[in-house]
């Protein structure tokens, strides 16, 4: 892969965020992966200033904002609870939450996250909730749905519904919250009035209903949400394929995988090829191209909304920890587990076994 002009790189630089921090540095070749925070390989769960000397424990989630900056998630062990871990364009590192010992109800397990101009949302399937992160007052937690049993099954008062394994979260243009409850096999949105609704499965495992009515149909796992106008995608982990939901009509279809776990089918039709348990999804700011974390084929596989077309774009299939600096396609990804584009068209991907968030430019 030829690595583009100087003057390409040199304009990508003058993208800016919040308080003038560059977006995209020098050396940030768009189709190349680099670490923004983590140590590979290293474990550990201390927040250094500088976000590459930051060791992380489990990262599992990932949230593009606004200003340039991301939200991590790490998982911790035993009674080490998670925190959530604010990365600038600059690569400052800081922790915006920290669980303390002997909290209680906190939040424990944060997966997957969305963020808006003055908060957090996470899905917390340790604690069977999904919570609001105050970005304006850290370390303020309020709990915004489920009340930590298992699901209940039933719509109604989010705080008084038990939901099960929360896992994805996403936001429409009017603040509406939509999560994938893996362990319930559904999909439910979250309403300004606190009430929740089911948008998609039956709450059976399995896979069935495509052509017909989303809350009709059946999911298995789902986990990855990613919203695009008036369309709703769906990782649908456990029956190996990628879903969508028009929100207008309720109907939901396949627009990737087989049901077959494997890896086949790239430069053809995204329904004819094979996953292998797909993960988490991210939309591009133009809506024409969504990623997919195909988490066990270790890649990160990117599918045309118009032509219907399935390629790779990062991870070479291989395990290990090549380090940076690869082209995407060449980078080891051995646990692609979350993966958020922000509005300045840069890919972030969360490796849970390297320990690493990597960084790539999808060009201009």
């Amino acid at each position: 892969m030829a690595r583009p002009t100087l003057a390409l790189t040199l304009a990508a630089t003058l993208l800016t965020a919040g308080c003038g921090d560059p977006v995209v540095v020098l050396g940030d070749w768009p189709g190349y992966m680099r670490v923004v925070l983590g140590v590979g390989g290293v474990a550990g769960t201390t927040t250094d200033t500088a976000a590459v000397r930051t060791r992380l424990f489990v990262p599992y989630g990932v949230a593009a904002a606004a200003d340039g900056a991301i939200y991590v998630g790490d998982q911790g062990a035993g009674a080490q609870f998670g925190r959530i871990i604010r990365v600038t364009p600059a690569g400052r590192a800081l922790d915006v939450y920290s669980a303390a010992a002997g909290c209680g109800p906190c939040l424990q397990q944060p997966e997957g996250m969305a963020v808006d101009s003055t908060s957090l949302y996470v899905a917390d399937p340790g604690a069977g909730r999904i919570w609001r992160v105050s970005l304006q007052r850290f370390g303020e937690v309020t709990p915004l749905a489920g009340n930590g049993g298992g699901s209940s099954g039933a719509d109604g008062p989010a705080l008084s519904t038990s939901i099960a394994g929360p896992a994805h979260v996403v936001l429409d243009a009017t603040g509406r919250i939509y999560f994938s409850e893996r362990g319930g096999n559904r999909v439910r949105r979250l309403d300004a009035d606190g009430t929740l609704h089911t948008v998609a499965g039956t709450g059976a495992a399995g896979f069935s209903g495509d052509g017909g009515a989303a809350v009709s149909a059946a999911l298995n796992g789902p986990s990855g949400l990613a919203l695009q106008g008036g369309t709703l995608f769906i990782a649908d982990a456990g029956s190996q394929r990628v879903r969508a939901v028009d929100l207008a009509s309720g109907i939901i279809r396949t627009v990737a995988g087989t049901g077959v776990s494997g890896f086949t089918g790239d430069d053809g039709l995204a329904t004819a090829a094979t996953l292998a348990t797909p993960q988490a999804l991210a939309v591009t700011p133009d809506g024409r191209t969504l990623y997919i974390a195909d988490q066990l084929n270790r890649r990160i596989r990117s599918l045309d909304l118009g032509t219907g077309v399935i390629r790779t774009f990062a991870g070479s299939g291989a395990a290990g920890f090549g380090g940076a600096g690869r082209a995407a396609a060449e980078t080891a990804l051995p646990l692609p587990i979350d993966i958020a584009v922000s509005p300045y068209r840069l890919l972030f991907v969360v490796d849970a076994v390297n320990l690493v968030v990597w960084r790539t430019p999808l060009g201009l």
